[in-house]
């Protein structure tokens, strides 16, 4: 969206400030609300929103039985038992993640030779276009500094649907309080 802003508008689309009204991953009559897929696509989700500095985005819903951060129902829809202050669903767990280890600095951090993936153009009937579509590299790293400078914490993503990925790590020029 940032990339879009700029070749319209030029120097003036850093005086746009972007807000996602609502957001989620989850397909009604799905399990992919608990799946391991759904926790990697919002901590992908986050890292890109700091990086493209998305001023704020709201979730579909943060407690319902099919779509919640965490478990419970709404006046007997969906089934469901009332939270009981300890499930989290994997998206809760990409926020933890996020706002408990990536500490207050993101870190410039890059991805090299990567193999990619093409995304190809997905829609829903009675939807609109609904992702980007090109070519992706199946690994996707972040770096944040602790507030306190101490310590460096690296998120690596790896998309691959069905193979494990080995990386190189090569930290320079960097060095923790």
């Amino acid at each position: 969206m940032r990339s879009e802003l700029q070749k319209r508008l030029g120097e003036r689309a850093k005086e746009i400030e972007i807000v996602i009204g609502e957001f989620d991953a989850s397909d009604f009559g799905q399990q992919q609300n608990c799946s391991l897929a759904e926790a990697l696509f919002y901590a992908e989700a986050y890292g890109q929103f700091v990086v493209n500095k998305i001023s704020a985005a709201a979730h579909y819903s943060l407690q319902s039985a099919p779509f919640g951060l965490v478990p419970g129902f709404r006046d007997g829809h969906y089934g469901g038992n009332p939270w009981n202050n300890v499930t989290y669903r994997p998206k809760g767990f990409a926020i933890r993640l996020w706002s408990k280890h990536m500490g207050g600095k993101l870190v410039k951090c890059r991805t090299e030779n990567s193999d990619t993936y093409d995304v190809s153009e997905w829609t829903t009937p009675g939807w609109h276009r609904m992702n980007y579509r090109g070519s992706a590299p199946y690994i996707s790293a972040w770096a944040g500094l602790s507030e306190d400078g101490k310590t460096l914490s690296i998120m690596i993503i790896n998309r691959h649907e069905k193979q494990s990925l080995s990386v190189n790590i090569s930290i320079a020029n960097f060095t923790c309080k």
